[in-house]
């Protein structure tokens, strides 16, 4: 389901959802950090998993910014009992 899809008829889509969680599907939000990502999606949605979006995670080594973006976004989702993809992990530094 994309954004413009839940921007356009969000009960629509918030029902979709939920039958979709009904069935055992897991959701996730993608790229979240980017676009119209709002944290109501995570208060209102039936979602599992943030994906972190790689523009934060990428920059995490050389900016500060990024860094505390992407730590209190992980103390948040793991508060939330979500899984958390950390998109854009390309090497040993940028993982720790």
């Amino acid at each position: 389901m994309t954004e413009d899809s839940f921007l356009s008829d969000p009960e629509r889509a918030r029902e979709a959802l939920y039958d979709l969680r009904a069935h055992d599907v897991q959701v996730s939000i993608d790229d979240y950090g980017t676009g119209f990502s709002s944290l109501a999606y995570l208060r209102d949605l039936p979602v599992q998993e943030l994906k972190m979006d790689r523009s934060f995670v990428s920059s995490v080594v050389s900016d500060e910014r990024s860094r505390m973006i992407v730590q209190t976004t992980t103390h948040m989702a793991h508060a939330l009992g979500l899984r958390l993809v950390a998109e854009g992990v390309e090497d040993a530094v940028t993982a720790t």
